[in-house]
């Protein structure tokens, strides 16, 4: 397909009323010599509330024909990142979270970046945004000695997908595709392209503007609990990727250490979840068929540490933290 802009944003919605407007206007002020530079498709999930009307509103009123919304049936967060690499006629690709939106000068710093660039991926800084304390919190994921500078192979850490601009043509053309109707497949994007990324570069540039509290957000460990069959499905095709690439030695280390915190969480979640038994038996199966090697004491030291939060509820204020800690790792939140 032919690239019509240096930039496609792809914006999963699903019931997002009162914040998809914040989002289409933070694109809406950007320059107008930048609005010819990128396109924004807004892919709804099969909303039931006003999160289509209110964007259409807004697009009526911009005078560049560079935002629309493309309309599916509800298929998860996944399914609407599938459909929009289908339609992106940029070179680069990322994507934006409805709620979330992007700062406009560095956003505009990016646009003139991928106007020249020619990276696999594209690596820019996130800001959390906090709902009930208004705090903010810059993350940087890359060390800034590293800054502009054109870097070979890929980082050595998993990057947060808040932070990840990807070429195009890595995803499209290596038949990159997320799993539909389930939760966290962040984690999927953030790592199966890297088997095809030979070259990328950091730019210290605060773009993504994520917003961090509402009380529906699916990154919270009651979430996890009530969806604790999405979290195994991602961890299972996480050690199926694995299984294709435990011999290529840089990606093996990116990958090992983000399945080391992903099993570290589900034997969290696996213990306080009412499934518990079945939960643990399909994830030691899961371990079992995987040339992944986990040290199951790590499941051992957890179950024990929830176990007695059971028994004496004082220990709590610590299990706590130790999860606060592990979704920290994993999902850089």
């Amino acid at each position: 397909m032919e690239n019509k802009y240096s930039l496609t944003v792809v914006v999963p919605a699903y019931n997002i009323e009162r914040y998809i407007g914040k989002l289409i206007e933070s694109f809406k002020y950007v320059a107008e010599n930048y609005q010819g530079q990128f396109e924004v498709l807004i892919v709804n999930d099969g909303s039931v509330d006003e999160t289509v009307d209110i964007a259409e509103k807004l697009i009526a009123s911009h005078p560049f024909d560079n935002i629309r919304v493309i309309n599916k049936e509800n298929g998860g967060h996944g399914s609407t990142i599938n459909r929009g690499l289908q339609e992106a006629t940029g070179k680069y690709f990322k994507v934006i979270d409805g709620d979330d939106w992007v700062d406009k000068l560095a956003f505009e710093s990016l646009l003139d970046k991928l106007g020249q660039a020619d990276q696999d991926m594209i690596i820019t800084d996130y800001t959390e945004q906090y709902v009930l304390d208004h705090k903010t919190n810059l993350v940087q994921p890359i060390a800034i000695e590293k800054a502009n500078q054109v870097q070979s192979g890929i980082p050595n850490q998993r990057v947060p997908m808040h932070s990840i601009t990807y070429k195009t043509a890595i995803l499209r053309d290596n038949h990159i595709s997320l799993s539909e109707g389930i939760f966290y497949v962040d984690i999927q994007y953030t790592i199966f392209p890297l088997k095809y990324v030979q070259s990328w570069i950091y730019y210290p540039l605060n773009v993504y503007q994520y917003l961090l509290g509402r009380a529906n957000q699916s990154v919270n460990i009651n979430s996890y609990i009530k969806n604790a069959k999405h979290h195994l499905k991602v961890l299972k095709s996480i050690l199926e990727f694995y299984d294709t690439i435990y011999y290529e030695s840089d990606l093996i280390q990116v990958v090992s250490r983000t399945l080391k915190q992903l099993l570290d969480l589900q034997w969290i979640i696996c213990y306080m979840s009412d499934d518990d038994k079945e939960l643990l038996k399909d994830t030691f199966q899961a371990l079992e068929y995987s040339h992944y090697k986990y040290d199951l004491s790590e499941a051992r030291k957890l179950s024990k540490l929830i176990y007695l939060e059971q028994k004496y509820p004082i220990i709590k204020i610590f299990s706590t933290k130790l999860i606060k800690r592990q979704l920290n790792l994993i999902y850089g939140k």
